[in-house]
């Protein structure tokens, strides 16, 4: 690597020129990250994960320092053009460039970014202690239970009727979970979350779900959604079911990033 261009993937909850009112959650920040080593690769940059302008960084440990980078000098880019932008940088001669990407949608094709995320996002002590309690109270094995993921949407997060939703996903619940399986319970809506941890006995954390893309003050939400997808990645396998047809990043990219089968259920085939 050439230690004298690094390009940091600076994870935060608005940019210098969002049009869209978009939110990158933890899964599409990870995509970026990704997209970024790849070209790291090819380009020959040192890649940084920056979390000090978000609440996340309160916990995990990146491979970046604080250096106190002003938030309105952020802009995002995405697939349509996150390749042709770094590809500029590289050709200014300048040495370091921040930015917020989610990159560009593709399968986990270089298993050595595992490696390179495991070492440059660790949970900082009071994350994984919790971890651990959390499991050790809820006699949760590592790969001894498996995890329902339910994504209803970003507009869906605090609906509460969502009575045609609850129908469908009781029928994929009872044709594809043994009712003596062990089951972590993970969903973006706090209704469904009640719901079905009661129905089914489901393992669930505290806390109402957040989506950690948009402005949050709440630590105890945010350290919660952090322990959602640690513990989900120590699951045999997860069931993931959504309202996208893509399915959801937060398990895609937890699955691939430990190696753990994903069954993507889209709620559009039950329509």
């Amino acid at each position: 690597m050439n230690s004298n261009i690094i390009i940091r993937n600076v994870y935060q909850d608005s940019v210098n020129n969002n049009t869209t009112n978009s939110y990158w959650g933890l899964g599409d920040f990870i995509n970026g990250c990704y997209t970024l080593f790849e070209l790291s690769i090819k380009y020959n940059f040192i890649l940084e994960i920056y979390l000090h302008n978000h609440i996340l960084g309160n916990f995990i440990e990146t491979n970046s320092i604080n250096i106190n980078i002003n938030k309105e000098t952020i802009s995002f880019y995405d697939r349509t053009n996150i390749i042709t932008t770094i590809n500029t940088f590289i050709q200014s001669g300048m040495r370091t460039f921040n930015i917020l990407t989610n990159g560009i949608p593709t399968p986990l094709n270089n298993t050595n970014f595992i490696n390179f995320f495991h070492t440059n996002f660790k949970p900082k002590p009071i994350l994984d202690n919790l971890i651990r309690q959390f499991m050790k109270e809820n006699k949760l094995i590592p790969n001894e239970y498996i995890t329902l993921q339910i994504r209803t949407g970003d507009k869906n997060m605090n609906e509460s009727d969502l009575f045609n939703f609850e129908k469908y996903i009781q029928m994929i619940i009872e044709s594809k979970i043994n009712k003596n399986t062990k089951v972590f319970f993970t969903t973006d809506n706090k209704f469904l979350k009640q719901k079905l941890s009661y129905k089914y006995g489901y393992t669930i954390s505290p806390e109402d779900p957040i989506h950690v893309g948009m402005v949050t003050s709440s630590l105890k939400s945010a350290i919660f959604t952090l322990l959602d997808f640690y513990v989900m990645g120590k699951s045999s396998r997860v069931i993931s079911i959504s309202w996208y047809m893509w399915g959801s990043n937060f398990s895609k990219w937890c699955c691939e990033l430990n190696n753990i089968p994903l069954e993507v259920i889209s709620m559009n085939n039950y329509e």
